[in-house]
C-alpha cells in the first residue's frame, strides 16, 4: 500500500518524502503502536525515491528518504511519499501533486537493487537517500540514531525483521556499528558491494526536521 500524503514541516523546510511505517520506541504518539514495524517494500519505496528525484526539475522540490516513524498498524508493506506543507502556509504546489500522482501510480521494482535496512542518522537520512540514488541500493525499514541509542540491538533486529528480502544492514557511520557490536544472524554490508547506478536526476537534500 501506498499513502500519498502530506508532510508536516514545522520549520518549513519544503521537500518530498518516502518513508516506512512503524515505532522502535513505546511512543505511538503520531499513529501506529509501540515497538511495532509494518513490512516495508524496498524496492517499491526506492523507486519513489527515484521518480521523485527526478521529477525535482518540474516540482522545485529536492527529496529525500526520512527514517521510519508513525503508523498506522497494518499487515500489508506500506509507505508513505508525501509532498511537504508549512502548517498555516500556501497548499503544496500542484505541479508537485500532479508529479506525485503520476509517480505513485507508476511505481516498478528494479530486481538488480540489493535491499537493507539503514541504521544510524537523523530524522532525515541524506546518507541513504544518496546511496539510493547513486548505487544500486533499496532500503527498507531507517533505524534513526536515537532509536538505535534507545533500543539498542533490538530496533535492528526488528527493521531487518520486518523488511522482506534484506541482505543485511548498512550503517550511517562506523561508531554506530562498533557500538551495536555484532548481532546474531544480522549481517553487515558494506556501501561499495554494488555498482553505481546511471541516474541524471540531482543529488537528494537533506533538511534539518520535520514529521
Amino acid at each position: 500500500m501506498v499513502f500519498p500524503s502530506v508532510h508536516r514541516s514545522v520549520t518549513g523546510t519544503l521537500c518530498t518524502t518516502v518513508h516506512p511505517l512503524g515505532n522502535f520506541g513505546d511512543s505511538d504518539e503520531v499513529g501506529g503502536a509501540p515497538r511495532t514495524l509494518v513490512p516495508a517494500p524496498a524496492h517499491l519505496m526506492v523507486s519513489a525515491l527515484r521518480r521523485l528525484s527526478e521529477a525535482e526539475s518540474t516540482t522545485g522540490l529536492p527529496t529525500t528518504f526520512e527514517a521510519t516513524h508513525h503508523g498506522p498498524v497494518q499487515a500489508a508493506p506500506a509507505f508513505f511519499v508525501e509532498i511537504a506543507h508549512v502548517p498555516g502556509g500556501p497548499p503544496p504546489p500542484e505541479v508537485a501533486v500532479r508529479s506525485l500522482a503520476e509517480i505513485v501510480t507508476g511505481l516498478e521494482e528494479d530486481p538488480a537493487d540489493r535491499v537493507a535496512v539503514g541504521i544510524g542518522g537523523g530524522h532525515y537520512v541524506p546518507h541513504f537517500t544518496d546511496l539510493a540514488l547513486r548505487r544500486r541500493w533499496a532500503f527498507g525499514h531507517l533505524v534513526p540514531r536515537h532509536a538505535l541509542e534507545a533500543e539498542g540491538a533490538a530496533a535492528v533486529r526488528a527493521a531487518v525483521a520486518a523488511t522482506p528480502g534484506a541482505a543485511g544492514v548498512l550503517y550511517a557511520r562506523a561508531q554506530d556499528a562498533e557500538n551495536i557490536g555484532a548481532i546474531e544472524g544480522v549481517r553487515r554490508l558494506r556501501e561499495k558491494e554494488v555498482e553505481r547506478r546511471g541516474l541524471t536526476g540531482s543529488p537528494s537534500a537533506s533538511p534539518a526536521s520535520g514529521t
